[in-house]
């Protein structure tokens, strides 16, 4: 089983290079195009030289001299041996042009061969070499291959062949090398202020009256600059060995190792310089302090141990010794994945820093015992990779940890970008509300944002996101690994009919777009897709247009707010269902006959209910009415609360919901009291006795009216004397 293990994973390793094979192919099809032209171009040169006779009259037509005959007979013959010679290598030129065509296409059809038998192959070792052991059983019979892979790797000759390396790149690359030491030198130069500028922008992210996210932006900035330098001189000096001309063996293993080891460094340094004090996770993601400093002080034992002994097993991997790997390299990888363990411990033991961050503290039983297990794996699967290195599956247990360190780096960052978006939400909720704050005496009350409403639809919205982008993330790193998720296309439940546009050479060489319908499976990976489309449908119909109205709608009025917000919910809406529906194969080609035949019974049947959907749509793009206004239509008055397809819900003066059918406010006559102009004039008829002072009358009403703090000072109130009632003087 080992030798099969050993054999699979070198067969994959001398597979063609598929991607080379692939751009050949398309370097290729030029060449086939220009070949075919000059073969006609050729063909239509030799079509010309048919009838040499008329050839040889045509050229001699066209001199103007003239030409004794006995001149004329002898530039005859030549022009005749000349155009038959032609003819001769035309011919010939044209059977080669034939031969080399044949050739290109036959070369071009065995390489489209090549690399299809190469993605097969590929395909079928990937399914299967991660399950069959590499190596035997650990025991102390590999003893004596570690010491030798150690000496190989402390031997002074090697050394001193890596120092030849160092210095042939050194002077190959002296201006790029001197720029790089220029860069280094202006980072220490710097670092000290940015790690203080780090400091500022905390004490003005954690300020309750910021309300701008660009010190956030500036602090990412800031520390994206931190981190690359020392792993990416690493990572530098390893890649310029293994290019180097004087590099060995035992320099090219090193530098190759340098390249995992500053990568692993990288993605870990990133993490730890976010954690930093005063850094982007404790003062921007409100991460606890005690916690975020834990963090940041494991992180930094943990790659004390762990750089080193990447590079190890990454020097071993690349020297292709199987029997050093199998020995001193497994058993690095189990010094490694004890440390994680370790780490992970640290990480979510009660107290730990995970825990505060996240806050779990919960004392529901159910979460609790949840948490308990999470924490128990967390713990284990390290220890668990380390016992497959043990038991023989080392190969299988290094390519698993790669995957869980992208895992966990992937999810760190995913929650460090959720906490970065929840704060962006909060300082649009507190600049929204220092705005009403600042302006509630302008602000009409159905003007203002409901911000515990809108609140809880972006939270809904950015934990929906970060759960769909978690799972595609694990998706895209464990597909290759685990081919059982492959399995899923396999499951046919139903065929439907679908265009499919494809490029093809015909049979002269010459790539062809066709498009032809074709019988497809529908899958159950399809219909997994389409419920993940409906329910991000569900889930975006729900929450966007909270989102919306913090940011893009904030600055408009209420109804204009309502309006777009319901058209983006019935965009939103189409466009889900169009994707669902085609994940499945029910496009529109396959049901717009079926669609016309409902609408078309739907349209007499139900006429009175289309006719106020459109209406709906008719209100909602022309806006004669928008939420908050004052309306009457026909005998009905009050204030509009909600705009719906089919009615609109209008409140009345007494508090009663009056609903009213869309198709009223487009047929019928509309009062909107409230449309152009929120400031109307209300007439208040006064009655007095006859014989009554009517200019005392007039002062009263207007110091009355002047006085009500309802009553506006622009337009200023007027009182008018009318005329004589029957039984009062009206005012």
């Amino acid at each position: 089983v080992d030798t099969v293990g050993l054999m699979l994973r070198r067969q994959r390793a001398n597979t063609p290079d598929v991607g080379m094979y692939r751009r050949f192919i398309r370097m290729r099809q030029p060449e086939i195009g220009s070949v075919q032209l000059q073969q006609i171009q050729l063909r239509q040169r030799r079509q010309d030289l048919v009838d040499i006779d008329a050839a040889i009259a045509e050229i001699t037509s066209n001199i103007d001299a003239e030409i004794p005959e006995d001149e004329r007979t002898q530039l005859q013959r030549v022009l005749r041996e000349l155009l038959q010679t032609q003819r001769e290598y035309l011919d010939s030129l044209i059977d080669d042009y034939e031969t080399y065509f044949e050739k290109l296409i036959d070369f071009d059809a065995r390489q489209r061969r090549l690399v299809e038998s190469t993605e097969r192959l590929t395909d079928f070792i990937d399914a299967r070499v991660l399950w069959v052991p590499s190596g035997g059983v650990m025991s102390s019979n590999l003893t004596g291959d570690a010491r030798e892979a150690a000496s190989w790797l402390v031997l002074q000759r090697h050394w001193e062949q890596l120092g030849k390396a160092l210095k042939d790149v050194g002077l190959r690359q002296i201006v790029i090398n001197l720029i790089i030491v220029l860069l280094l030198v202006a980072f220490l130069t710097f670092r000290a202020g940015i790690v203080r500028r780090l400091g500022e922008l905390a004490k003005h992210a954690q300020s309750y009256r910021n309300t701008s996210f660009a010190p956030t932006i500036e602090a990412l900035g800031l520390t994206f600059l931190l981190v690359p330098w020392w792993p990416g001189l690493l990572i530098y000096l390893g890649w310029q060995v293994v290019r180097s001309p004087e590099a060995t063996l035992f320099s090219r293993s090193l530098g190759s190792g340098l390249v995992a080891a500053g990568l692993f460094w990288l993605t870990v340094r990133l993490v730890r310089v976010l954690s930093r004090p005063d850094g982007v996770a404790e003062a921007h993601c409100a991460w606890p302090k005690a916690a975020t400093r834990n963090l940041y002080r494991d992180l930094g034992w943990l790659l004390a141990v762990a750089v080193p002994a990447v590079l190890v097993v990454f020097v071993f991997e690349t020297r292709g010794e199987d029997a050093w790997t199998e020995s001193l390299g497994r058993l690095v990888f189990l010094i490694l994945m004890a440390a994680i363990a370790v780490f992970t411990y640290a990480l979510v033991r009660p107290g730990g820093p995970l825990v505060a961050v996240l806050g779990l503290r919960s004392t529901r039983p159910k979460r609790a015992r949840l948490w308990w297990a999470l924490r128990g794996v967390a713990v284990v699967l390290p220890l668990g990779l380390a016992l497959a290195a043990v038991r023989g599956f080392y190969w299988t247990a290094l390519q698993l940890s790669f995957r869980l360190h992208l895992t966990l780096l992937f999810l760190l960052l995913l929650f460090l970008a959720f906490r970065l978006a929840v704060r962006w939400s909060v300082l649009a909720r507190r600049r929204v509300a220092l705005e009403q704050a600042d302006h509630v005496e302008d602000e009409i009350e159905e003007d203002a944002l409901d911000l515990d409403s809108v609140e809880a639809q972006t939270a809904r919205l950015l934990k929906g996101s970060a759960l769909l982008l978690g799972a595609l993330g694990l998706v895209v790193i464990w597909a290759d690994v685990f081919p059982a998720a492959g399995l899923l296309r396999d499951v046919e439940l139903w065929s439907t009919t679908k265009a499919i546009t494809e490029t093809a050479p015909d049979a002269l060489g010459v790539e062809r777009t066709i498009t032809e319908d074709r019988v497809v499976p529908v899958t159950l990976a399809d219909l997994l897709l389409a419920i993940l489309l409906a329910g991000l449908t569900f889930a975006l119909m729900r929450n966007l247009p909270g989102l919306l109205d913090v940011t893009l709608f904030r600055r408009l009025q209420a109804g204009e707010r309502y309006a777009y917000r319901t058209l983006v919910r019935y965009a939103i809406a189409l466009a889900g269902l169009a994707l669902a529906f085609g994940a499945i194969g029910v496009g529109w080609s396959n049901i717009q006959w079926l669609v016309a035949a409902v609408g078309l019974g739907l349209g007499f049947g139900l006429q009175e209910i289309f006719a106020n959907f459109v209406s709906g749509l008719i209100i909602l793009f022309e806006r004669p009415i928008r939420v908050g206004d004052v309306v009457t239509v026909g005998d009905v008055s009050g204030t509009v609360t909600k705009i719906r397809i089919r009615a609109t819900w209008i409140t009345g003066f007494d508090r009663k919901e009056l609903v009213v059918p869309n198709k009223e406010f487009v047929t019928a006559q509309l009062i909107n009291w409230s449309l152009s102009d929120a400031v109307l004039r209300l007439e208040i008829p006064v009655g007095i006795a006859y014989g009554s002072d009517t200019e005392k009358a007039v002062r009263v009403l207007e110091e009355v009216a002047t006085a009500n703090p309802r009553v506006l000072k622009k337009p200023a109130p007027l009182v008018l004397f009318l005329g004589f009632g029957d039984s009062s003087l009206s005012f």
